[in-house]
């Protein structure tokens, strides 16, 4: 869900609310973190989550430990959207009066930031026709003639949303532009 008017810089955020989800969160980047969590006990529980895009930070990395070894990931705290706590904090107080939950403390439970969390990665291979990127807008790689990539490596920024029909619409217009130069 998202506002109505939301634009990259009015209530640029989408809006999740989460019903028990502990049962379904597949995204959990660590399969026995996430095994662990689910074979303890636990009543109902309710989430709402405001996503916001982010910028790509170089600082985050993830590296391999070796052999037989879980890679070492590390991700920068991103504050992205920080500045529309307030906002955010009345579509929260709003949306709980609406579903009659009792009252939650002003500031409980809220925080901006992924805190590590991963929910669309991507931008190892940024498009750029500029210096930074690996691949041109057009996809295909600086430094080769016949190479491309065409998956979410190439977002420059990552979405709030999911990334899918930007990536299908990419992989349209790159089969198209193969198909033409092999014409």
């Amino acid at each position: 869900m998202h506002h109505k008017h939301a634009t990259s810089s009015n209530h640029p955020y989408n809006v999740e609310l989460l019903i028990n989800p502990r049962h379904w969160d597949v995204r959990h980047p660590d399969d026995d973190l996430r095994r662990e969590r689910l074979s303890r006990p636990a009543g109902s529980s309710v989430r709402m989550q405001f996503i916001f895009g982010s910028a790509l930070d170089d600082g985050n990395y993830v590296r391999d430990t070796g052999p037989g070894q879980k890679a070492e990931v590390f991700v920068c705290p991103n504050l992205s959207g920080s500045q529309y706590w307030n906002e955010v904090r009345d579509h929260r107080n709003a949306l709980c009066a609406f579903l009659h939950v009792p009252a939650v403390p002003a500031d409980d439970y809220m925080h901006f930031g992924n805190e590590g969390t991963v929910h669309h990665a991507g931008g190892t291979l940024r498009m750029s026709d500029g210096g930074t990127g690996v691949v041109n807008t057009g996809l295909r790689f600086k430094a080769y003639d016949n190479l491309y990539a065409c998956d979410v490596s190439v977002f420059p920024f990552i979405p709030a949303a999911n990334p899918a029909l930007t990536l299908a619409a990419l992989s349209l217009r790159l089969a198209a532009d193969i198909k033409a130069a092999l014409s």
